[in-house]
């Protein structure tokens, strides 16, 4: 936060970050980071990602990969960044960030919860099941702790649900 108040630019701060990073990581850590511009006048979303997983999902159920805009931070000194969007945010739209150890996360027998197999599904059905953000949210842990049963979680499990709701 206090690279993105001096820089103002969230290009030039991610880019600057990374440096840092690379500097002070061991090269076997690295940070994923996503950094979503949000406006609400005009409903609209632009970010720039640094390796980390996130869709739009719309009323439709229709799911947006919001694409990293460069490799993770801390791996590539001098990596460049980019700014993606705008893309319009809809009422009812859902934006969900996550990490990979919610879609590499294994049951007992090996098999990955897997991002496309299992995520992005789970997540398209209940945006369209649930307009809460946190029923959501609760919706796919529970699907991934279904999955994963009693086999424990090797990498941090983090997920955020954004959504769009009527300002009435």
């Amino acid at each position: 936060r206090t690279i993105l108040r001096v820089r103002g630019d969230p290009v030039a701060a991610m880019a600057e970050l990374n440096d840092h990073l690379c500097a002070e990581l061991d090269g076997r850590t690295f940070v994923s980071l996503f950094l979503g511009l949000i406006d609400p006048r005009a409903r609209e979303l632009r970010w720039v990602s640094a390796g980390h997983g996130s869709i739009r999902v719309d009323t439709a159920g229709t799911a947006t990969a919001l694409t990293s805009t460069g490799p993770a931070l801390g791996v590539v000194d001098g990596a460049a960044y980019g700014m993606k969007g705008p893309i319009p945010l809809a009422l009812g739209d859902a934006v969900v960030l996550y990490t990979d150890g919610l879609h590499e996360a294994q049951n007992r027998a090996g098999e990955m919860y897997g991002e496309d197999e299992r995520l992005i599904p789970s997540i398209k059905a209940r945006a369209a099941r649930h307009r809460d953000a946190r029923a959501l949210l609760d919706g796919v842990l529970d699907d991934l702790y279904g999955h994963v049963g009693d086999a424990p979680v090797a990498d941090d499990v983090t997920c955020v649900v954004l959504r769009v709701l009527d300002g009435a």
